[in-house]
């Protein structure tokens, strides 16, 4: 075979042996490319929310396990027969346990929001926007006038 038709016949061969990728839906209306644009902007706030919410989680469990810690160590170094010293446990078991406590109905919850609102943004991004394009001709108007709500 001449080398121009063996080109043609790879691209050929190629062609039917690959799989059919699936042309993207391009959107061509402003409002559809805002909601879009307007879904993917709150994503990428969501996600910043739960980084900041992840980092103060993070946190507040190391500060936590420094706290049992100190208790641990405390428990094992206290004399029974010593008042102050059991005193001072006390307070110390009891500052670890207030932690524990805000941990689980505060930090944790507040954490728990931050990841379901961002999953709801994603999956509603996702639903109506994934694999989707956008007009170029349209895309850079809706983006010069884009004003979208604050996320939830």
């Amino acid at each position: 075979m001449e080398r121009s038709n063996l080109g043609g016949a790879l691209l050929l061969v190629a062609m039917l042996a690959a799989p059919r990728a699936e042309a993207a839906e391009i959107l061509h209306d402003p409002a559809a490319i805002r909601a879009c644009l307007c879904l993917d902007q709150a994503v990428t706030t969501l996600s910043a929310a739960l980084y900041e919410a992840e980092q103060d989680r993070d946190a507040q469990k190391s500060a936590l396990d420094a706290l049992e810690a100190r208790a641990a160590a405390a428990r094992r170094g206290t004399d029974p027969a010593d008042l102050p010293q059991r005193e001072a446990l006390g307070k110390l078991l009891a500052e670890r346990d207030a932690a524990v406590r805000r941990f689980a109905a505060e930090t944790t919850p507040r954490y728990n929001a931050a990841v379901a609102r961002y999953n709801d943004a994603a999956a509603a991004f996702n639903h109506a926007c994934g694999g989707k394009a956008y007009d170029w001709s349209v895309l850079p108007d809706v983006q010069a006038h884009l004003a979208c709500d604050a996320p939830r």
